[in-house]
């Protein structure tokens, strides 16, 4: 059947009868054999959050979607941070909000977006997971930094 389905370029119905059958490998040979793999993830993913009751299957499903989402050119962050927050997985979503900080201008802005979305559809939980992988960087000068500059502008006000 998958064959047929294949040969015919019917990959939504090849990837149905793989989620039915719980067939990983044609899960992901459906999604990877597609011309549009990301529509075919996104195909996947609404499948899998619908129609999928059992828990410890639909998150399975999700993690190799995850994997594929990664495997791309350009990975989409906001998909794969929003199902990493279905996986209740802050240690991975911490990890690609490390990555797109220290990257360009372009991913430091997607990163504050992935943070904003992480507010907006993550439990307080999930967020405290996050931020204490997050590795922790002194923005600016801190407070004692200011203190010790107060001091010194006091000693140099009484030599003069």
């Amino acid at each position: 059947m998958f064959v047929r389905c294949f040969n015919d370029k019917g990959f939504k119905q090849a990837l149905g009868i793989a989620l039915e059958a719980r067939r990983f490998d044609k899960i992901e040979e459906a999604i990877r054999s597609s011309d549009n793999i990301l529509e075919m993830c996104k195909y996947c993913f609404d499948i899998a959050m619908s129609l999928i009751p059992i828990r410890d299957y639909r998150q399975k499903v999700l993690e190799l979607l995850v994997k594929i989402y990664r495997e791309q050119e350009s990975p989409d962050f906001i998909t794969i941070c929003r199902i990493l927050v279905f996986l209740n997985d802050s240690y991975n979503v911490a990890g690609i909000l490390e990555k797109l900080i220290n990257g360009t201008e372009d991913e430091y802005l997607l990163s504050l977006q992935i943070a904003f979305d992480l507010v907006k559809n993550s439990t307080q939980q999930f967020l405290i997971g996050v931020r204490n992988r997050l590795p922790i960087k002194k923005v600016g000068s801190s407070s004692t930094d200011n203190n010790n500059k107060e001091e010194e502008d006091e000693e140099e006000e009484d030599d003069d």
